[in-house]
């Protein structure tokens, strides 16, 4: 824990938490819209990102 102590981990482990859901739900997401076609060499967590990023 270090320096940061075991409430502040406490704390942002919400925010972390809720940043993976949306993270993995957005793959998902994205998963079911190129439903049928194989992903070939895509990777789905840098395929959700807007071109340009």
């Amino acid at each position: 824990m270090g320096h940061c102590g075991r409430a502040n981990i406490r704390v942002s482990w919400v925010f972390v938490k809720s940043c993976l859901i949306l993270n993995y739900f957005g793959q998902g997401a994205w998963l079911l819209s190129i439903e049928g076609q194989a992903l070939k060499e895509r990777i789905p967590f840098y395929e959700v990102m807007p071109p340009g990023s």
